[in-house]
């Protein structure tokens, strides 16, 4: 089997898509589990994505 960039992209997504069903698996199941609500997830993501800025900021500065 040759590998091409035809075969880099398309084994790119789908090893995102993979990620993505298996973070739609987890969120599902611990909103259903814990009576969660759209606006939680909301919440919850706004918070995850401040997480994620602020350690790319830090592992940018250095440490």
């Amino acid at each position: 089997m040759e590998i091409n960039a035809s075969t880099v992209d398309n084994l790119a997504l789908v090893a995102a898509v993979k990620k993505r069903l298996i973070l739609e698996d987890k969120i599902i199941h611990c909103m259903v589990d814990n009576q969660m609500t759209l606006q939680d997830l909301d919440n919850a993501c706004e918070d995850v994505r401040e997480f994620y800025r602020e350690q790319a900021l830090l592992n940018k500065g250095g440490g």
